[in-house]
């Protein structure tokens, strides 16, 4: 019990050195931000496992033994080793302590992850993600996962790359942190559901990332959505980009998908502008209003 409590003590005080030391790094803008903090991270969980089997420190046990009475002992104990071995492995390569690697591990199990495979995929992409973000965790990162995959009725645990690449993506090159993604995702998907329920995930990343550019994010992107498409759906909108060449609607009536109408009635425009940039903003402002207009333009 004395030797437990001293490699419990030694792994939180491992752990609450990282986290400030994560905090501290996450003030650092651009690029620096992820190499660095996961190469001294690294460092420090390599120091803190040295000699040590993740089975040691506090709260992986625990976890493994939750894991196990979700999946069923005939299904756990032939991945048990594999994913001690897999959360040792991704605890040195990132950087982050095997008590969270398990809670992540035993949430994706939670979420229907029941191979060892679907459960590695889970976790590794969760951990990955929560590392570009110093306020989120692992677990935090697998619930918003899971929260989109409801949203779009895809399994999470066969969607865990499509998902974490998405919101990679959404946020590389944009104004929007991961947190800022979740909040925009979520209110997208509201609004898509009511005028394109047949929507993709990809296009709802897709255009996240284009309002995030612009700095529209979270409730701010929904209401910028819901009014451009209000907007694009009128009369006089309609006219307007029915001159220019291009129709809202496909052949059996139904609005196009999102990517598809933005690029399209922004070619349209500006084909029908003929290169005058102040005519192409007015016909854009027309059709899509203030708030669309300036999303479209972020395209």
């Amino acid at each position: 019990a004395p030797k437990l409590n001293a490699i419990g003590r030694a792994a939180r005080t491992a752990h609450d050195g990282l986290a400030q030391m994560g905090r501290g790094l996450g003030r650092l803008k651009g690029g620096a931000k992820t190499l660095a903090h996961i190469g001294v991270a690294a460092a420090g969980v390599t120091a803190a496992l040295v000699g040590k089997t993740v089975k040691e420190f506090a709260d992986f046990e625990d976890q493994m033994a939750r894991i196990g009475m979700r999946l069923g002992h005939e299904a756990f104990t032939p991945m048990r080793k594999g994913l001690e071995v897999f959360a040792k492995e991704l605890a040195v390569e990132l950087g982050v302590m095997p008590d969270e690697i398990a809670d992540a591990m035993h949430f994706a199990a939670k979420k229907g992850a029941k191979t060892l495979e679907q459960i590695q995929s889970l976790t590794r992409r969760s951990v990955m993600l929560a590392k570009t973000d110093n306020e989120t965790t692992a677990e935090e990162m697998a619930k918003t996962m899971a929260g989109m995959a409801g949203a779009f009725n895809l399994k999470l645990a066969d969607n865990a790359k499509r998902l974490s690449t998405g919101l990679h993506l959404a946020t590389t090159g944009s104004q929007a942190g991961l947190k800022d993604v979740q909040n925009t995702m979520i209110n997208l998907t509201a609004v898509l559901h009511q005028f394109m329920p047949e929507a993709t995930v990809e296009q709802t990343f897709g255009f996240a990332k284009a309002l995030g550019q612009v700095n529209f994010v979270g409730g701010r992107a929904g209401t910028s959505l819901k009014r451009m498409l209000i907007q694009m759906s009128s009369a006089k909108s309609q006219e307007i980009l029915g001159a220019a060449g291009f129709s809202t609607q496909t052949a059996d009536g139904k609005m196009k998908d999102l990517m598809t109408l933005a690029t399209g009635a922004t070619a349209a425009l500006k084909k029908a502008a003929g290169g005058d940039e102040a005519l192409y903003i007015q016909s854009l402002n027309k059709v899509a209003g203030p708030f669309g207009a300036t999303a479209l333009a972020g395209l």
